[in-house]
């Protein structure tokens, strides 16, 4: 350990007494991950002068070409993570959006749907998904460990919005009829696992889609079954009153 460190700091050194070797070394690519410099191929002379030391960084920064959710969404990780991008139909709010190729091409399709089907309407305004590297969050976050899981606003009135990031907002505030809109967007994939969302808005989701007759829509809830019964896509999680935790397969 003592020697890798001595070598790393003489490596260091080296770069600012030849400045010139800078160009041996180049940054990774945006979605690289760990964000370390990726070992490029001696073009100098002088280049030569740190190659073993550069040779002794290869082992411990590489290039990411493939992401991966690796475990279980609270016990796992995240390799290669990709940022969100931006999109005119989506709102960032965090910094920790990083996730799969899979869940980032969702969330776009998603999207997409709310632009074509309601034109000129509000952002989907995104929450955590995971850390670059994924693990554990700083704070209370059981799973967003693996770039699977991503936290979504309900969509609100546009009298009625909310300051905080994850607000306790009055039932009354959620714009249904368009939540309903963005969780419809998220099915098109055919990729979600479970829609964690508080049980009591979970019935003023259902009223709405009761009232379009459609019976297999219904069925994707857990309410009016009660709390505890495990049925349905879509399930009482508590905290979940002001938005809903996605999980893909």
């Amino acid at each position: 350990m003592k020697s890798t460190l001595f070598k790393t700091a003489l490596y260091m050194i080296a770069l600012a007494l030849f400045p010139a070797t800078a160009h041996c070394l180049s940054p990774p690519k945006s979605n690289s991950i760990p964000p370390a410099f990726v070992l490029m191929r001696a073009k100098c002379r002088t280049c030569n002068n740190v190659r073993p030391v550069l040779a002794l960084l290869r082992a411990y920064y590489r290039p990411c070409k493939h992401d991966a959710s690796i475990g279980t969404p609270w016990r796992g990780r995240l390799a290669c993570g990709r940022l969100l991008p931006k999109h005119a139909r989506l709102r960032i709010l965090s910094t920790a959006v990083f996730g799969t190729q899979a869940t980032i091409t969702i969330l776009h399709n998603a999207a997409d749907f709310l632009e074509r089907v309601d034109p000129g309407g509000p952002p989907l305004e995104v929450l955590d998904i995971s850390l670059p590297h994924g693990g554990a969050f700083p704070h209370s976050h059981v799973s967003h460990k693996s770039g699977r899981d991503v936290d979504l606003h309900f969509t609100y009135h546009a009298d009625r919005q909310p300051t905080d990031i994850y607000p306790e907002a009055p039932l009354a505030w959620i714009d249904v009829p368009r939540t309903w809109l963005t969780i419809e967007g998220l099915l098109a994939s055919r990729q979600v696992k479970i829609i964690l969302i508080d049980y009591d808005v979970q019935k003023l989701l259902y009223e709405h889609v009761r009232a379009t007759r459609s019976p297999w829509k219904r069925r994707l809830f857990q309410y009016p079954h009660g709390k505890s019964r495990r049925r349905g896509l879509i399930r009482h999680w508590p905290h979940h009153r002001c938005h809903m935790h996605v999980r893909f397969k």
